[in-house]
């Protein structure tokens, strides 16, 4: 099963590759491959009756180290801005070296000791892959999604929250897949107990794949949006226009900030990035995002979603909570009721008429 639904998919992302094939999309790619290879060499285990050591068996040998760090590479080109560097490839480097151990070792005709050499490096190999990969994953989503609060006022579909799920799916079918390791695959010789990683690992091996491939927003847009920032020349002249002696630079940053979003009402602005706050501070997003991190311990998406709450309760306040919450919404700078709802339960533990029903008017 896990063999078919890698299979399927590595169909589906090479035929569907003309167009679309970004860095992400090989990543993944590559990704399906490899795994399709390792539950190749588990199916031919399973289903036949090969020698002591053959072919297969040199397959899963370096397949079964290389598919996590793969996965993390697949990460880094989704949640990275900067991608993949050539030093990230270094993490394909034990799966290659056993890869080559194995191949001699079959070459050589499979000696009993070279043989188990092969199996006990994967046993020992394969929980450090799994837990770099959990651990440089997880830190590396946290880091994507802490940038993309900090750079757009609405993030709705621009994190990756649901990869972030998959990772921590990814933690309970990795100690089925080190307990697995370290246990042996002749232990599921039998049908029952090798269907139970089989369902596992075929649900969890689609889900990736198919909430991958659905991916709306990735760090490669966002890279698109940081190029639109100030260049050197502004950044220069912000810094020269914040070093006021005998005050600090931040306060009478955000101080600023605050009275021109306020004053424009740069909060209704739907689409607003901290590249558009940033240029008409006459600064750089690094000392705006500072400024309202350190000031009022918010990112840019909380503080400006926090003022058009502000503004919704205003409006409904004025109206009497007469007015349609689509339309509050809307006046607000949300992209839509649903995130409206979404934030203002939030903040303030309620619906919008829950709010309103409570406060004395």
């Amino acid at each position: 099963m896990p063999f078919t639904v890698c299979l399927i998919w590595s169909a589906i992302f090479l035929l569907d590759g003309h167009g679309r094939w970004t860095p992400d999309r090989r990543m993944l790619c590559l990704f399906t491959i490899v795994s399709t290879l390792l539950y190749l060499g588990h199916a031919i285990h399973f289903l036949d009756t090969p020698a002591a050591f053959s072919w297969s068996d040199v397959l899963y040998a370096g397949a079964n180290l290389a598919v996590y760090p793969l996965f993390y590479l697949y990460l880094k080109t989704v949640a990275d801005v900067d991608g993949i560097r050539r030093r990230d490839w270094l993490l394909l480097l034990p799966s290659a070296l056993v890869f080559v151990f194995a191949l001699v070792v079959y070459l050589t005709g499979g000696r009993e000791e070279a043989v188990r050499g092969v199996f006990l490096c994967n046993r020992i190999l394969f929980p450090l892959t799994v837990i770099y990969t959990l651990v440089a994953g997880q830190l590396l989503l946290r880091r994507y999604n802490k940038s993309v609060k900090n750079f757009y006022a609405e993030t709705e579909k621009k994190t990756l929250e649901d990869l972030s799920v998959l990772l921590i799916l990814f933690v309970v079918t990795s100690l089925l897949s080190t307990a697995a390791s370290l246990i042996g695959r002749d232990a599921f010789a039998h049908r029952f107990p090798l269907a139970v990683p089989s369902l596992l690992f075929s649900g969890l091996l689609f889900s990736v794949c198919y909430i991958a491939s659905r991916l709306p927003f990735t760090a490669q847009d966002m890279m698109h949006d940081l190029r639109q920032e100030p260049g050197p020349e502004s950044e220069e002249k912000s810094l020269e226009d914040e070093a006021v002696p005998g005050s600090g630079p931040h306060a009478e940053l955000m101080q600023r900030l605050e009275a021109m979003i306020r004053e424009k009402e740069l909060f209704r602005q739907q689409g607003l990035k901290i590249t558009d706050l940033a240029a008409m501070a006459g600064t750089n997003r690094t000392y705006v995002s500072n400024a309202i991190n350190q000031q009022l311990g918010l990112s840019f998406s909380e503080y400006i979603n926090r003022l058009r709450i502000e503004e919704a309760k205003r409006l409904i306040r004025e109206s009497d909570g007469k007015m349609v919450m689509a339309a509050v919404a809307e006046e607000s700078g949300f992209a839509g009721e649903a995130t409206f709802y979404r934030h203002f339960r939030q903040l303030e533990g309620k619906t919008p008429m829950e709010w309103w029903q409570s406060i004395e008017h």
